[in-house]
Order: C-alpha cells, then structure tokens, then sequence
C-alpha cells in the first residue's frame, strides 16, 4: 500500500462531511396552486382558491435520495479503513502502526500524533517518510 492509496481515506472522509452538510441543508421546497370550487348550497357560484404550503413529500424524497448517496460513501469509507487497518496489521513496528492510523485513519496532524505517541512531530514524520521512501 502506497502513501497515495493512504491519503484516499481523507479524501472520502471530507466527501461524507460535505454529503453530511447537504442533508443538514436540504430545504423543504414551498409549494403554491389554485383549485376551483363552489360553495354546497344553491346558488353554486364557482370561485378559485389558492393553496400554499410545503411540499413535505418531495422534501422527504429528496431526503431519502441524499440518505442513500451518504449510505453509499460510508460502506465505500469503511472498506478502504478496512484495508487500511489490514495493511498496518502487517507492520512489524508498533510505532509505525500508530503513526500510520493516527494520520490517516483519524486525520491528526503531526504534531498531535507527536503528542498521542510521546515523539516530536519532527520525529514521527521522519519516521512516516523513511518507511515510504523504502517502499
């Protein structure tokens, strides 16, 4: 597994939160007809009538559509973590195997994965490269 194949799980992690954002601001879309009728006693004069109100079942269809588009890109996240959790699982250096999780699996900067695995940030991203450039 190379450094790019790696930094894919960031990129799909931003997708969800940006798919996240659009259910979040998914409005209810304002709808407005007018209707024809008359009153029930003689003599029936036919007026129109307007209807407003929100269209509660496109909202929700739409709703539903961006659900499954999230639902979609959240198996999709899962199975590349998984194959990156596979990949460090074959890793023989502990350190390695944190620094590697904690960077692209929880996304933390060198400098907070320096303070988790109580290194410098210059230190675990020394580490971090010369195990790439090996591979």
């Amino acid at each position: 597994m190379t450094q790019k194949d790696l930094s894919k799980i960031a990129a799909i992690q931003s997708e969800i939160r940006v798919i996240k954002n659009q259910i979040g601001y998914a409005d209810i879309p304002y709808a407005a007809d007018s209707v024809k009728g008359s009153s029930n006693v003689f003599p029936y004069v036919e007026r129109s009538f307007m209807v407003k109100g929100y269209d509660y079942e496109a909202y929700y269809a739409k709703l539903n559509r961006l659900q499954s588009k999230l639902k979609r890109k959240l198996d999709e996240l899962m199975d590349e973590r998984d194959k990156v959790l596979e990949y460090t699982n074959t890793l023989d250096d502990s350190l390695l195997r944190q620094i590697i999780i904690l960077k692209y699996i929880n996304g933390m900067t060198w400098e907070q994965i320096g303070g988790e695995v109580g290194y410098s940030a210059r230190t675990v991203r020394r580490k971090h490269s010369k195990f790439f450039s090996k591979n």
